[in-house]
């Protein structure tokens, strides 16, 4: 999993998007034509090997984004911004030292929800 600044992922499904793809398929498709060439901007870069693991994923993705910024002028970092897995913690924290009535309130509101999707016109689960 790639822990990315929420912003540039945010421009990354944009861009996906914008191709008609998901944001799976358009890293895919930067990492590989058959895993050789990879092209980027007006540039094109030579993968020695085909990436297989996890890991060696993640790096290229990371390589292929740092190049990218470099391309367009994007921070490497927004200082402003979490990573996903920040957001996570502080979330889990938050969730943590909620109390009982908070919950309910909480679920109460979904329960509503829910209730308010089942009743709408043309809509069957």
């Amino acid at each position: 999993m790639l822990d990315i600044a929420p912003k540039l992922e945010h421009e990354i499904v944009e861009r996906a998007e914008a191709n008609g793809m998901t944001a799976e398929q358009y890293l895919e498709k930067l990492l590989s034509t058959d895993r050789a060439k990879i092209g980027v901007g007006q540039h094109k870069t030579q993968v020695a090997a085909p990436v297989e693991t996890p890991a060696e994923t993640a790096q290229c993705v990371q390589s292929l984004l740092a190049r990218w910024q470099a391309e367009t002028g994007m921070p490497a970092s927004y200082s402003d911004s979490k990573t996903l897995a920040q957001l996570s913690a502080e979330w889990a924290a938050e969730d943590a030292n909620r109390t009982d009535a908070e919950i309910a309130a909480e679920r109460a509101v979904w329960a509503e929800y829910e209730q308010a999707i089942l009743n709408s016109p043309g809509v069957s689960i």
